[in-house]
């Protein structure tokens, strides 16, 4: 295995200097080591909090449509079952009618 030494100790002169392990120097090569974690978490935390409201407001605004549907639904029957009139009533005024023209 052959190792560039300057890489690990980069500070070649200082012996109490930095040394870096073969992730540490990996990871500088990608361009992760002076990344900070912690806010990248935390904005991952936030977007995912964000979502999830979003969805939860998504769900309520699809319940309270249903429920508005569902409401002017009833509301159409009832209108219609109050226009149309009953077999018993029809006969009543039909009656009635004939009796009032009778007297």
């Amino acid at each position: 295995m052959f190792v560039a030494l300057e890489l690990i100790y980069p500070d070649s002169q200082n012996h109490e200097g930095d040394e870096f392990c073969f992730e540490e120097l990996r990871a500088r090569s990608r361009g992760l080591l002076d990344v900070d974690w912690s806010t990248l978490r935390q904005e991952e935390v936030e977007r995912n909090e964000r979502r999830q409201r979003l969805e939860r407001q998504r769900i309520e605004e699809e319940n309270e449509l249903e429920s508005m549907m569902h409401s002017a639904q009833t509301q159409r029957v009832v209108q219609v079952a109050e226009k149309q009139e009953s077999p018993a009533l029809v006969h009543a005024k039909t009656v009635t009618g004939m009796f009032g023209k009778l007297l």
